[in-house]
């Protein structure tokens, strides 16, 4: 009989020891796990306050380089969605003077055959990709909408655009400055070689952290150029075509006068409106964006007259064809011209080119805006083809 009590007592010692240890493991487990969310939830937040977007940042936007200066305009937010940053966010876009290469060394002369790509450092000092002409550049800002605020940048006192934190309820107030860029080539950077150089704006963060962007620009010499970029709309994916022109056609600035701008064959340039005819497929065109540019707007999608020959102060339209996801688009574009519209891509097959064609002052009519005539595109072995998206 004792020895039965005695099993049961030992029994009965080792079920509630080993509910203490049940429970000790339990609490442990509880704690870890509470632990690690607590964690990940300050991650989380983190990202959430320190955010920076960007509404037609810029990327794939083209430049005209006009008497080696071009502009181009973006949108910096302090928001996307409901989301706004909750902390103050300084900012600057200036001349990169340092590059690095891909293991993070400096670069001494980027201007070097022997260099394949330029690179500046994140705030990890992480070696991040820019375009191999950037070198040739100086960049500065020209017109920023946002408040400014001074702050010590290695030391010295500097001017910085501000995203200022402002409550509201239980979120933030959103903030967007509308920003132009100048990039001015250097003197000392020669002639360019080709009709395009790849150059990238670097927008570096002061506070709360250190960071940069890197925005991709496409500068260009021809007189009329195109780009594409991917935007967000309704919560889809959309691409922007972008068209740019100079100022003048005719002539160029020839130390402190102006030329007369001639082709291969010494034809003088008109100062004429470029035709362009855009071909696409696989792609539905938004026709509402140009009723915001055109010289007539009212019967901008009802026909127009040819404009066959004449001075124009705005893009006119002079015809649009566009079935399910295929169409033409006949268009004059002036001097001082810089739209965008929107297209939605259907396949992964879809294409946008523009046949441009150029005033010949000569022949009196207008023939292709090719290369090696005219200084204008040869894409694809095709006299005058612009291939924008392919």
């Amino acid at each position: 009989m004792s020895e039965r009590k005695r099993f049961f007592r030992l029994l009965s010692v080792l079920v509630v020891l080993s509910s203490v240890l049940l429970v000790m493991v339990c609490s442990m487990l509880v704690t870890g796990t509470k632990t690690r969310y607590i964690k990940r939830e300050q991650d989380e937040v983190r990202a959430y306050y320190t955010g920076l977007y960007f509404a037609e940042n810029g990327d794939g936007s083209p430049v005209a380089l006009e008497n080696n200066v071009g502009y181009v305009d973006f949108q910096i937010m302090n928001y996307i969605d409901d989301d706004v940053t909750k902390r103050d966010i300084t900012y600057d876009i200036t001349t990169v003077s340092t590059f690095y290469d891909g293991s993070g060394n400096v670069i001494a002369d980027p201007s070097s055959s022997s260099v394949t790509d330029l690179h500046v450092k994140d705030v990890w000092n992480a070696p991040v990709k820019v375009g191999r002409d950037s070198y040739k550049y100086n960049v500065s800002i020209t017109k920023n909408d946002g408040e400014t605020r001074t702050e010590s940048v290695n030391g010295v006192n500097k001017e910085l655009y501000l995203f200022s934190y402002e409550e509201r309820d239980e979120s933030a107030v959103g903030k967007i400055h509308n920003v132009t860029v100048k990039l001015e080539r250097k003197p000392d950077a020669g002639a360019m070689s080709g009709s395009t150089e790849s150059v990238s704006l670097v927008i570096q963060l002061n506070k709360p952290y250190k960071q940069v962007y890197i925005v991709d620009i496409i500068v260009s010499n021809r007189l009329i150029v195109f780009g594409s970029k991917q935007v967000k709309e309704f919560d889809m994916d959309f691409t922007k075509v972008n068209a740019q022109t100079f100022d003048i056609f005719s002539h160029y600035l020839n130390g402190t006068s102006y030329a007369e701008r001639v082709n291969a064959a010494l034809t003088k340039f008109s100062s004429r409106a470029f035709k362009v005819v855009f071909e696409w497929d696989n792609m539905i065109i938004n026709e509402n964006d140009f009723k915001y540019f055109h010289n007539n707007p009212n019967s901008i999608l009802a026909g127009t007259p040819d404009a066959e020959g004449l001075d124009l102060s705005r893009p006119y339209l002079v015809s649009i064809t566009q079935t399910a996801d295929s169409g033409t688009l006949t268009i004059y574009v002036p001097q001082s011209s810089d739209f965008e519209f929107g297209c939605l891509i259907t396949d992964t097959n879809a294409y946008l080119k523009a046949m441009v064609y150029i005033w010949d002052n000569a022949t009196g009519q207008y023939v292709v805006y090719d290369q090696v005539g005219w200084g204008g595109y040869t894409d694809n072995s095709t006299l005058g083809l612009a291939e924008i998206i392919k």
